[in-house]
């Protein structure tokens, strides 16, 4: 190493040698202390079971969601189902019904049909005997009409009686839908209600994380204001007490070798 000037006056003449040792004497060396410290703080950090717990409620909520979609869905089907059912039951108390007509068509067919055929028999019959088409034919014709007209009749009332019969039970079903539906729409809103409620609940843990991850920052960033004030003061403070050192012994240092008043 080579000979430096400056380490050698600070040692032997400057404030590690003869000067330092004066202001040590006088008491005109300075107070040098750190007061910089490292503010504590607070590292929160959610749990990865509570984080994960908050997914996996938005998740259920999500699931539960479909569920009440697909019951409301059922219900619109079901409803559908009902009405058609409803307008069917109408069809058949009213005799509307194409079910009825054909029956209807099949009674009339059936009656025009049985009715030419004994007519048919009724002519061959005079006939084998001697008698011609004439009055006597069309005497036994008309007599028949009346008995096909009664079993018309009564045909007609079987068909009305099984078509309100048919569309009374009917209405009972359409009826069942339609309170089915009601349950489906029920339970769908009791879905939508507990789904919510998964929503809240995960919103309201979310809102907790973040409040405590905010009072958290809050508590450092306060500690390290407070951190810097109290470094800050003390630093000032303390350059103030020496300053207030060196003035006063410079002060007291003139009073002593001033002259006091008076010649010799």
């Amino acid at each position: 190493m080579g000979f430096e000037i400056g380490d050698f006056w600070n040692k032997t003449i400057g404030n590690e040698g003869i000067a330092g040792g004066v202001k040590k004497a006088f008491g005109l060396d300075n107070t040098n202390v750190n007061f910089d410290y490292d503010p504590a703080q607070v590292d929160y950090d959610p749990s990865e079971r509570l984080t994960s717990g908050i997914d996996k409620l938005y998740g259920l909520s999500d699931t539960t969601s479909n569920l009440g979609q697909t019951l409301t869905n059922l219900g619109g089907e079901t409803g559908d189902i009902s009405n058609q059912a409803y307008q069917r039951s109408f069809d058949l108390m009213s005799g509307q019904s194409p079910i009825l007509r054909a029956q209807r068509q099949q009674l009339s067919s059936g009656l025009g049909d049985m009715q030419a055929n004994q007519n048919m028999m009724t002519n061959r019959t005079l006939a084998s005997r001697g008698f011609g088409s004439g009055g006597l034919a069309g005497a036994f014709s008309a007599a028949n009409v009346p008995r096909f007209g009664e079993q018309y009749s009564k045909g007609l009332l079987g068909i009305s009686n099984l078509g309100l019969n048919a569309g009374m039970n009917m209405f009972g079903q359409a009826s069942n839908l339609r309170g089915m539906q009601g349950n489906m729409y029920g339970q769908a809103g009791n879905i939508y209600g507990q789904a919510a409620n998964m929503v809240g609940t995960g919103g309201n843990l979310a809102s907790g994380i973040d409040t405590r991850t905010l009072q958290a920052g809050l508590a450092n960033q306060g500690a390290m204001n407070q951190q810097q004030q109290f470094t800050m003061t003390s630093d000032y403070n303390q350059e103030l007490a020496n300053r207030q050192r060196r003035a006063d012994f410079a002060s007291n240092t003139i009073g002593a070798f001033a002259p006091t008043g008076g010649k010799a």
